[in-house]
């Protein structure tokens, strides 16, 4: 079974919702998934470039080079 962008948002939505919460600060999962929309959005638009060690770039259109976020 394929993944929609829709499911990957509602997902990092929940991820999201979870760390916040052990945070202390509450977000519903609406709230949570549009801050993933809007965060997403910025990574494909260019405004945050992820850089390795030696500072060079790494393309986020390209999932072999994204970091591996745990």
């Amino acid at each position: 079974m394929s993944t929609t962008r829709s499911d990957d948002n509602y997902v990092w939505g929940q991820a999201i919702q979870e760390a916040m919460a052990a945070r202390g600060c509450e977000m519903t999962l609406e709230e949570s998934r549009q801050f993933v929309r809007t965060l997403l959005g910025l990574f494909e638009c260019g405004a945050f470039v992820f850089v390795d060690a030696e500072g060079n770039d790494l393309p986020w259109d390209q999932p072999e080079s994204r970091p591996n976020v745990k």
